[in-house]
């Protein structure tokens, strides 16, 4: 009775202009329970476009209090999405997504020169940075209506960094006789927690749609840092000295994600939107200076941002 009353109701509103005109009466007729957002198996793949901006790429130089700080630029990296989900009629449902970008990467090169110019002393600095990041989620989902589903599960998020910088000083301007040292550094955070979250739809126009998604939660798990020092001869690296240590920390995930779907066909969606995801308490590579020990270490927020395109199937 209700299918019934529900077909008269759409096919009435196809009469009078409805988006899905042609689409609705087919899906009916075919015996599909509605439009497009109501099958029960979701994949979705698609890439992610995220950029990390400053203040969490500036990178200490000099002694702590005094130091120096150098903007580094990690610009723009991409990586794969998938996501797969399936509803139950009863409104319940499980879904698993997950991402990564590991193509950041920034640095510096500069030379200074100074002395006399019987006794030239020229100062050159190279850094090289580099980022990665990894989530993946699981979560229950629960139909609230036709628009709106809510959901809680867990998330598995890993962040790692490595920076690597070289002072070097050539004497008397010959490239062979030089002095200097190096430093690289490594931070790893591992963030396993319970999130909560929402995902609402909204029909626009046409066959467009808006879909809109808010995640939170909090996390736990262990900060890894571990520094190398080593001289430098003529620009060879020789043996040096290293450290390494951990520490237990709290962090706070959230994300936002705006997007617009575009129905090429009863099961095939095109999507593309905007996301903002930031991590809070996390270690950052940048944010560590060589005067404290690898177990005490600067606590930071990473803040990303950046589209994302894809395909969804529904089935």
């Amino acid at each position: 009775m209700w299918s019934q009353a529900l077909q008269t109701v759409v096919l009435g509103m196809a009469s009078i202009g409805w988006p899905w005109n042609s689409e609705a009466q087919g899906w009916f007729a075919s015996g599909v329970d509605g439009p497009p957002g109501i099958h029960p198996l979701q994949i979705r793949a698609g890439a992610v476009f995220l950029e990390r901006p400053s203040p969490a790429n500036l990178v200490p130089f000099g002694v702590e209090g005094e130091e120096t700080w150098v903007d580094l630029d990690l610009g723009w990296a991409a990586g794969p999405e998938i996501r797969l989900g399936y509803e139950w009629p009863s409104g319940w449902g499980l879904g698993v997504r997950y991402f990564h970008v590991d193509g950041w990467e920034g640095g510096l090169s500069d030379t200074a020169f100074s002395g006399e110019d019987q006794f030239p002393i020229s100062m050159s600095v190279q850094m090289l940075y580099t980022s990665r990041l990894y989530s993946t989620e699981l979560n229950l989902y629960r139909r609230l209506g036709e628009r709106i589903s809510i959901f809680s599960g867990f998330r598995w998020i890993e962040l790692h960094e490595k920076a690597n910088a070289q002072i070097e000083f050539d004497f008397f301007g010959i490239p062979e006789v030089s002095l200097g040292f190096g430093v690289g550094l490594r931070m790893s955070n591992y963030l396993y927690g319970y999130q909560i979250g929402a995902e609402g739809n909204l029909p626009l126009f046409g066959r467009l749609q808006l879909e809109g998604a808010i995640r939170a939660g909090i996390f736990g798990g262990p900060s890894r840092g571990s520094v190398t020092v080593y001289p430098l001869i003529n620009g060879i690296a020789q043996p040096g000295e290293s450290g390494s240590g951990s520490d237990h920390k709290t962090f706070f995930v959230g994300e936002i994600a705006l997007l617009g779907k575009y129905h090429l066909a009863e099961h095939a969606i095109l999507y593309g939107g905007y996301q903002v995801l930031w991590l809070d308490g996390v270690a950052l590579a940048s944010q560590q200076t060589l005067q404290e020990q690898t177990t005490s270490f600067r606590y930071s927020t990473a803040f990303y941002h950046g589209p994302i395109v894809g395909l969804e199937i529904r089935w």
